[in-house]
């Protein structure tokens, strides 16, 4: 019977490199630093993590957006102080743009509501707490007052149509502090209900299309960090009505993760950017699920054997990956029941014919020691440049893959072929092995050689191929179970 072998290496491909986000990442556009690799830029972001409790309230979240930046080269004088801040939108998220956002306030107890930067925030000299009475007209003639620093409840400027002005309390004892350019820092210790709020129904006060309510916009060339208790109408219901304290923090966003390849020693926040090698191809023997960036390594050994004795089969192994640019070499063994089996020939014939090949060809090494089998490779060559790549060459065998060592009982392998049916040497030119006439050929191990004896691992290689192509085919294999010729199988 005959050991069919039937496997497809699919070609190598690159994927396009997905990133997966699984907290909440607001990334700024405020790079501070920069790798390389591979020819890809790799940032280091700042970055706010706004992730909240597993008991958070679901669809509800904070989030803290860049509204403007400062470089200095901005064209307007009035906005030369600003220079290095940030202006951030502060935002209250929902799932729904009925959600009433309806006030950012103290209970007295754990609801505080705390909004600080590591310097200070910038006030202008005509602004206020609030935008309530900022006409956005002015801003042409005052365009750093567009990027006051306030609290708010949806407005960026005063009330329009529908609107209700944002209402302030205990705003005597945390108001000037922020109106200094401090913090706003509303404890436990302050009077219950102080913060800023709108008057139910306020239209200001829902989520709208954009799923978002403005709670504060600051401008400041620090980091800042937030919590806020703030109470929240589901759906414009005030039956519904919950308060949940959310939180933010400033990190500095990159890949934390030091087993990746762009690992940043400065990031806080892993914001899965991280890079990690390996093949990324489901269908590949070597699929790694870590990996997220193809590397070129996937191996497409994934062979489907069939044969007629369940004891011994066929398995393809990658030996090299790009030793010859742009190809692969494989090592093909037959597989046994028993370290003590022996593999004694490869054959075909008419019955049974052999026909094992790539999609493309096979490549040949030319050099000293090359050939059909490894019989005159000295392993030594391989340490000379100009002969090293023999190491790859395309060979048939069995059990060798260098010159025999007689002294320790190893014999050549030796061939046999057809008259007129020279299939060594159309191997040699790169073509499949092909061995089909009546009389067969193939090729063998002499009687009492250990060569063919399977080992420890149980297995004897048969043949090491090189090619950038798809290899298939079949192989009559004569086969001595546990080493007794008077057992002799074919499969």
């Amino acid at each position: 019977m005959c050991l069919l072998l039937s496997t497809i290496f699919c070609k190598f491909r690159k994927l396009n490199l997905g990133i997966m986000q699984t907290k909440f990442y607001f990334l700024l556009g405020l790079l501070v630093g920069f790798t390389s690799y591979t020819g890809t830029l790799v940032s280091q972001t700042a970055c706010f993590d706004t992730a909240q409790d597993e008991d958070s309230p679901v669809g509800f979240s904070i989030s803290v957006e860049s509204f403007a930046t400062f470089d200095g080269s901005e064209s307007s004088p009035a906005l030369a102080d600003l220079a290095g801040s940030t202006t951030y939108r502060i935002c209250v998220t929902t799932p729904s743009e009925m959600d009433f956002v309806a006030s950012v306030t103290s209970d007295g107890g754990a609801g505080v509501v705390n909004l600080s930067t590591s310097t200070s925030f910038f006030k202008h000299a005509y602004g206020g707490l609030t935008v309530n009475d900022i006409n956005a007209g002015v801003f042409a003639f005052f365009p750093a007052l567009e990027f006051d620093s306030y609290v708010s409840i949806g407005l960026a400027s005063e009330a329009g149509f529908g609107d209700e002005d944002i209402l302030l309390s205990g705003e005597d004892q945390w108001g000037p502090a922020f109106l200094a350019g401090g913090n706003i820092d509303i404890d436990s210790n302050s009077p219950v209900g102080s913060g800023w709020y709108v008057p139910t129904g306020a239209a200001n006060g829902y989520s709208g299309e954009d799923l978002k309510v403005m709670i504060a916009q600051v401008t400041t060339d620090g980091d800042i960090d937030g919590s806020f208790s703030i109470e929240i109408h589901p759906g414009g219901v005030v039956a519904d009505a919950f308060t949940y304290q959310f939180d933010f923090s400033s990190e500095m966003c990159g890949c934390n993760d030091a087993s990746a390849e762009n690992y940043q020693s400065g990031a806080t926040l892993n914001d899965g950017s991280c890079i990690f090698l390996g093949c990324t191809d489901e269908s590949a023997c070597n699929y790694d699920e870590v990996a997220n960036l193809e590397d070129d390594s996937c191996n497409y050994c994934c062979d489907s054997v069939s044969s007629d004795n369940e004891n011994y089969g066929l398995e393809v192994e990658l030996y090299a990956d790009g030793g010859i640019a742009g190809m692969q070499t494989y090592r093909v063994y037959v597989s046994t029941a028993n370290a003590s089996d022996v593999v004694s020939a490869v054959t075909g014939y008419s019955d049974y014919p052999m026909e094992f090949g790539s999609s493309t060809s096979f490549w040949q090494y030319a050099g000293p020691g090359g050939g059909v089998t490894p019989n005159f490779w000295n392993p030594i060559y391989a340490a000379i440049p100009e002969f090293a790549d023999g190491v790859y060459d395309s060979y048939i065998t069995i059990g060798n893959s260098q010159i025999a060592d007689i002294s320790a009982g190893e014999v050549e392998i030796s061939t046999i072929e057809t008259p007129g049916e020279a299939w060594t040497a159309a191997f040699e030119a790169g073509d499949p092995l092909s061995i089909n006439t009546s009389s067969g050929g193939g090729w063998f191990l002499v009687p009492g050689s250990i060569s063919g004896i399977a080992g420890d691992d149980n297995r004897v290689l048969i043949g090491q191929f090189t090619t950038d192509g798809f290899l298939s085919g079949s192989l009559l294999v004569q086969l001595f179970p546990e080493g007794n010729p008077e057992n002799s199988v074919n499969v």
